[in-house]
């Protein structure tokens, strides 16, 4: 994740640690800040999907384009 030089393509900021934010290699102020754009992270502290019924209803909020016949998976 460190070499990602799409973070936007490639959001490695998304990875956190169980503990809080975790680490990111361009600093954490930095990281904070894209994930308080993509709405992951509000003044109540990070957005935690507990359960896959959570992410499903967080991708159809977002509008994300996922589903019909293709396949996600490989």
């Amino acid at each position: 994740m460190r070499t990602n030089k799409c973070l936007i393509v490639v959001p490695c900021h998304r990875v956190v640690s169980a503990k809080g934010l975790g680490g990111f290699s361009r600093g954490l102020v930095f990281k904070e800040k894209l994930l308080r754009l993509e709405g992951a992270l509000g003044d109540e502290g990070l957005r935690v999907i507990r359960s896959i019924e959570e992410f499903w209803r967080v991708v159809e909020e977002s509008g994300a384009a996922i589903g019909g016949d293709e396949d996600l998976w490989g």
